[in-house]
């Protein structure tokens, strides 16, 4: 009879695993507990937990024990040894500026648009009114009259196509109507 190379690598599994259990019981023990074993334990006086004497109040003539030195009274002993200000160190949990930039930029793409494109994107011209004494706009719920100011713009001049406003740094932004409305 022929044994598979499987079958051969079984076959010393189960030989390794029979060695291991003669072993065990012949020379490790029984296994099975015996009964001398369990009176003996059961025999054993219980164990006392030992426990620090209770440390006596000082009395008039004996100095009072030092405070333990903490952690922080350390470090503040070896800055003063050391001449190190503890308000210069850097928060070693801080993230750097260069990821914060990385973040910011992601968490708020508002931060990329200049204050004209911020303008220009969060208000729609809606109306214009050009009269011979007052011209004004209506720019999303607001009625402005050209001096007025709105999100740090001030409409400077009112067309017949659009309005002009002039922002903080002399920036100019144009809204312009839709095509078709007011023409």
């Amino acid at each position: 009879m022929r044994f598979s190379k499987r079958q051969k690598v079984w076959i010393v599994i189960l030989a390794l695993a029979l060695v291991g259990l003669v072993v065990d019981r012949a020379f490790l023990g029984s296994g099975a507990t015996s009964s001398r074993a369990i009176a003996a334990v059961r025999a054993e006086p219980p164990r006392t937990v030992l426990r620090r004497p209770p440390t006596p109040a000082p009395t008039a003539n004996q100095q009072p024990l030092a405070p333990q030195e903490t952690l922080s009274t350390k470090l503040e002993l070896l800055s003063e040894s050391h001449d190190v200000e503890l308000t210069d160190a850097v928060d070693a949990f801080c993230p750097s500026e260069v990821w914060m930039e990385q973040y910011r930029a992601q968490v708020d793409p508002d931060s990329q648009l200049s204050p004209a494109e911020k303008f220009i994107r969060d208000h729609k011209l809606k109306a214009v009114i050009v009269r011979d004494n007052a011209n004004t706009a209506v720019v999303d719920h607001f009625h402005l009259y050209i001096g007025h100011e709105l999100d740090g713009f001030t409409l400077v001049s009112v067309g017949a196509g659009g309005a002009v406003f002039e922002g903080g740094d002399s920036q100019r932004v144009i809204l312009k109507l839709k095509e078709g409305f007011g023409q």
